[in-house]
């Protein structure tokens, strides 16, 4: 697993924690309909974005830098893991980017 090559957003100066920039910034400062309705809906909710959906010690919002621990990819996992995740999970169970057919073969015995 790699992350994504996301470059439209490295050409638009957004990444995670983001970076003021002259060109960001100027694009702010000459859409204030635009900043205060977005950025003032969540200054009156309660604070900047943040990554929600993780688990709570993983979270930061979208301007910190390091102040919450890092998720990261997992490269370890492997079948066995898998097999661990199926017999504590009866539910559905999607495994995304199988690409060759011993593997979807595999991940059909699995269940």
């Amino acid at each position: 697993p790699v992350l994504p090559k996301r470059e439209y957003n490295v050409r638009n100066g957004f990444d995670i924690p983001f970076r003021f920039a002259p060109r960001n910034v100027f694009d702010v400062a000459t859409h204030p309909r635009w900043a205060v309705g977005v950025l003032g809906r969540y200054l009156a909710a309660g604070g900047l974005p943040n990554f929600a959906n993780y688990p709570s010690e993983y979270r930061a919002n979208i301007l910190s830098r390091g102040s919450a621990r890092s998720m990261s990819l997992a490269p370890n996992l492997d079948w066995d893991c898998v097999r661990r995740i199926r017999t504590n999970w009866k539910g559905n169970l999607v495994i995304k980017g199988i690409l060759r057919t011993d593997d979807a073969l595999l991940a059909l015995k699995i269940g």
